[in-house]
């Protein structure tokens, strides 16, 4: 039987380019983003301390940016 929740103890994104409440914002979009995400998908079990990595373009919007990084979490849970 597939899990129907994502626990994920950590999320650590290092975002560089931005200060702390802009890397905040984001990284609670993408927290919204991946919970409104895990009923509509099946996933696999992932070793704990999974890493993933993107690079993001300077000047990229924070939404898109958001979009991004969880389209990137969500493609190593399937």
């Amino acid at each position: 039987m597939m899990p129907r929740t994502l626990r994920i103890d950590e999320l650590v994104l290092r975002l560089s380019a931005l200060d702390e409440e802009q890397g905040g914002r984001i990284a609670k979009d993408v927290a919204n983003r991946l919970a409104r995400a895990v009923g509509r998908m099946e996933m696999y079990p992932i070793p704990a301390g999974a890493v993933v990595s993107i690079r993001i373009s300077d000047g990229t919007p924070h939404e898109e940016m958001a979009e991004m990084i969880t389209q990137r979490i969500l493609e190593a849970l399937r």
